[in-house]
Protein backbone atom coordinates (compact mmCIF):
# COMPACT_ATOMS: atom_id res chain seq x y z
CA UNK A 1 0.00 0.00 0.00
CA UNK A 2 1.43 3.40 -0.97
CA UNK A 3 0.46 6.38 1.17
CA UNK A 4 1.42 9.86 0.03
CA UNK A 5 1.15 13.04 2.04
CA UNK A 6 1.67 16.18 -0.02
CA UNK A 7 1.47 18.75 2.77
CA UNK A 8 3.23 18.64 6.07
CA UNK A 9 2.59 19.80 9.58
CA UNK A 10 4.43 20.44 12.79
CA UNK A 11 2.27 17.89 14.60
CA UNK A 12 1.12 14.38 13.69
CA UNK A 13 -2.48 15.48 14.27
CA UNK A 14 -2.02 18.00 11.42
CA UNK A 15 -1.06 15.13 9.08
CA UNK A 16 -4.15 13.00 8.32
CA UNK A 17 -2.26 10.45 6.21
CA UNK A 18 0.32 9.95 8.97
CA UNK A 19 -2.46 9.44 11.53
CA UNK A 20 -4.05 6.83 9.24
CA UNK A 21 -0.72 5.00 8.77
CA UNK A 22 -0.08 4.87 12.52
CA UNK A 23 -3.58 3.47 13.11
CA UNK A 24 -2.96 0.75 10.52
CA UNK A 25 0.44 0.00 12.06
CA UNK A 26 -1.13 -0.37 15.52
CA UNK A 27 -3.67 -2.80 14.08
CA UNK A 28 -0.74 -4.96 12.94
CA UNK A 29 -1.65 -4.60 9.26
CA UNK A 30 1.97 -4.35 8.06
CA UNK A 31 5.20 -6.24 8.59
CA UNK A 32 7.12 -3.07 7.74
CA UNK A 33 6.68 0.54 6.70
CA UNK A 34 9.09 1.88 4.09
CA UNK A 35 10.00 5.57 4.12
CA UNK A 36 12.38 7.41 1.80
CA UNK A 37 13.79 9.49 4.66
CA UNK A 38 13.24 8.86 8.34
CA UNK A 39 12.43 12.49 9.08
CA UNK A 40 9.08 12.00 7.29
CA UNK A 41 8.09 10.03 10.40
CA UNK A 42 9.90 11.82 13.17
CA UNK A 43 9.60 15.60 12.89
CA UNK A 44 6.92 16.20 15.49
CA UNK A 45 7.23 17.12 19.16
CA UNK A 46 8.64 14.71 21.73
CA UNK A 47 5.09 13.52 22.34
CA UNK A 48 4.61 12.89 18.62
CA UNK A 49 7.92 11.05 18.40
CA UNK A 50 6.94 8.83 21.33
CA UNK A 51 3.64 8.15 19.58
CA UNK A 52 5.47 6.92 16.46
CA UNK A 53 7.71 4.58 18.47
CA UNK A 54 4.74 3.30 20.52
CA UNK A 55 2.67 2.61 17.39
CA UNK A 56 5.46 0.56 15.82
CA UNK A 57 5.98 -1.34 19.10
CA UNK A 58 2.26 -2.12 19.41
CA UNK A 59 2.02 -3.29 15.81
CA UNK A 60 5.34 -5.18 15.94
CA UNK A 61 6.21 -3.40 12.69
CA UNK A 62 9.63 -2.63 11.23
CA UNK A 63 10.65 0.75 9.82
CA UNK A 64 12.68 0.54 6.62
CA UNK A 65 14.50 3.72 5.64
CA UNK A 66 15.67 3.87 2.02
CA UNK A 67 18.14 6.79 2.12
CA UNK A 68 20.44 5.73 3.75
CA UNK A 69 19.22 2.15 3.90
CA UNK A 70 18.41 1.05 7.45
CA UNK A 71 15.98 -1.30 9.14
CA UNK A 72 14.69 -0.35 12.58
CA UNK A 73 13.02 -2.76 14.97
CA UNK A 74 11.56 -0.90 17.94
CA UNK A 75 12.05 -3.96 20.16
CA UNK A 76 15.81 -3.78 19.56
CA UNK A 77 17.64 -1.41 21.92
CA UNK A 78 20.18 -0.28 19.29
CA UNK A 79 17.38 0.53 16.81
CA UNK A 80 15.48 2.41 19.51
CA UNK A 81 18.54 4.57 20.23
CA UNK A 82 19.12 5.25 16.52
CA UNK A 83 15.48 6.22 16.08
CA UNK A 84 15.59 8.56 19.09
CA UNK A 85 18.68 10.26 17.67
CA UNK A 86 17.18 10.56 14.18
CA UNK A 87 13.98 12.00 15.66
CA UNK A 88 16.02 14.58 17.54
CA UNK A 89 17.85 15.59 14.34
CA UNK A 90 14.59 15.71 12.36
CA UNK A 91 12.98 17.99 14.94
CA UNK A 92 16.02 20.27 14.98
CA UNK A 93 15.99 20.37 11.17
CA UNK A 94 12.31 21.38 11.17
CA UNK A 95 12.98 24.17 13.68
CA UNK A 96 15.84 25.47 11.51
CA UNK A 97 13.66 25.41 8.39
CA UNK A 98 10.89 27.31 10.19
CA UNK A 99 13.40 29.83 11.53
CA UNK A 100 14.83 30.48 8.05
CA UNK A 101 11.33 30.87 6.61
CA UNK A 102 10.40 33.36 9.32
CA UNK A 103 13.60 35.37 8.82
CA UNK A 104 12.99 35.38 5.04
CA UNK A 105 9.38 36.52 5.46
CA UNK A 106 10.34 39.27 7.89
CA UNK A 107 13.08 40.49 5.55
CA UNK A 108 10.67 40.54 2.59
CA UNK A 109 8.07 42.41 4.68
CA UNK A 110 10.60 45.09 5.60
CA UNK A 111 11.15 45.61 1.87
CA UNK A 112 7.40 46.08 1.42
CA UNK A 113 6.86 42.77 -0.35
CA UNK A 114 3.65 40.77 -0.17
CA UNK A 115 4.42 37.38 1.39
CA UNK A 116 0.92 36.11 2.05
CA UNK A 117 -1.28 33.92 -0.13
CA UNK A 118 -4.52 35.72 -0.86
CA UNK A 119 -4.17 39.30 -2.04
CA UNK A 120 -6.63 41.83 -0.63
CA UNK A 121 -9.56 42.96 -2.75
CA UNK A 122 -8.65 45.89 -4.98
CA UNK A 123 -5.07 44.80 -5.57
CA UNK A 124 -3.12 42.58 -7.94
CA UNK A 125 0.17 40.88 -7.12
CA UNK A 126 3.07 42.15 -9.22
CA UNK A 127 5.37 39.12 -9.59
CA UNK A 128 8.49 41.02 -10.65
CA UNK A 129 8.90 43.14 -7.53
CA UNK A 130 6.61 40.98 -5.33
CA UNK A 131 4.43 43.89 -4.30
CA UNK A 132 0.75 44.74 -4.37
CA UNK A 133 -0.42 47.30 -6.91
CA UNK A 134 -3.94 48.69 -7.24
CA UNK A 135 -6.17 46.84 -9.69
CA UNK A 136 -7.73 49.28 -12.18
CA UNK A 137 -11.25 47.82 -11.95
CA UNK A 138 -11.66 46.69 -8.35
CA UNK A 139 -9.75 49.60 -6.76
CA UNK A 140 -12.56 51.89 -7.99
CA UNK A 141 -15.09 49.68 -6.19
CA UNK A 142 -12.88 49.65 -3.11
CA UNK A 143 -12.72 53.45 -3.08
CA UNK A 144 -16.51 53.66 -3.40
CA UNK A 145 -16.96 51.28 -0.44
CA UNK A 146 -14.88 53.59 1.77
CA UNK A 147 -16.71 56.67 0.46
CA UNK A 148 -20.13 55.12 1.15
CA UNK A 149 -19.02 54.26 4.66
CA UNK A 150 -17.15 57.44 5.59
CA UNK A 151 -18.84 60.17 3.57
CA UNK A 152 -22.37 58.83 3.14
CA UNK A 153 -22.31 57.12 6.56
CA UNK A 154 -23.95 54.00 5.14
CA UNK A 155 -24.06 50.75 7.11
CA UNK A 156 -22.25 47.65 5.88
CA UNK A 157 -25.64 46.09 5.04
CA UNK A 158 -26.61 49.12 2.93
CA UNK A 159 -23.22 49.12 1.18
CA UNK A 160 -23.59 45.42 0.32
CA UNK A 161 -27.12 46.10 -0.95
CA UNK A 162 -25.86 48.97 -3.12
CA UNK A 163 -23.02 46.89 -4.60
CA UNK A 164 -25.38 44.00 -5.38
CA UNK A 165 -27.91 46.41 -6.91
CA UNK A 166 -25.12 47.71 -9.18
CA UNK A 167 -24.27 44.07 -10.14
CA UNK A 168 -20.69 44.40 -8.93
CA UNK A 169 -19.23 40.96 -8.17
CA UNK A 170 -17.84 40.40 -4.69
CA UNK A 171 -14.24 39.20 -4.10
CA UNK A 172 -15.50 35.60 -4.39
CA UNK A 173 -17.57 36.38 -7.49
CA UNK A 174 -20.89 35.95 -5.67
CA UNK A 175 -23.18 38.45 -3.95
CA UNK A 176 -21.87 40.96 -1.43
CA UNK A 177 -22.67 40.46 2.23
CA UNK A 178 -22.25 42.85 5.17
CA UNK A 179 -19.49 40.62 6.60
CA UNK A 180 -17.40 40.94 3.43
CA UNK A 181 -17.80 44.72 3.47
CA UNK A 182 -16.92 44.80 7.18
CA UNK A 183 -13.75 42.72 6.59
CA UNK A 184 -12.64 45.17 3.89
CA UNK A 185 -13.26 48.19 6.12
CA UNK A 186 -11.26 46.64 8.97
CA UNK A 187 -8.35 45.40 6.84
CA UNK A 188 -5.23 47.41 7.79
CA UNK A 189 -3.62 46.73 4.40
CA UNK A 190 -5.80 49.55 3.01
CA UNK A 191 -4.05 51.99 5.37
CA UNK A 192 -0.65 50.99 4.00
CA UNK A 193 0.18 48.60 6.84
CA UNK A 194 1.19 44.97 6.30
CA UNK A 195 0.36 42.94 9.39
CA UNK A 196 2.38 39.80 10.10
Amino acid sequence: IIKKEIGSGDSIDDRPVMVEVLELVEEGRFDAVVVSYFDRLGRGSGKDQDRVVESFLIGDTLIIELFPFNVYNMEDEASEEQVAFKQFLARRDLKNINKRLTVGKNSALRMGRWVFGTKPYGYVYHRKDKKLIPDKETSVVLKSIFEMYLTDEMSTVDIAWELNKSKIPSPTGSLWGHKTVNEILKNEVYTGVIVY
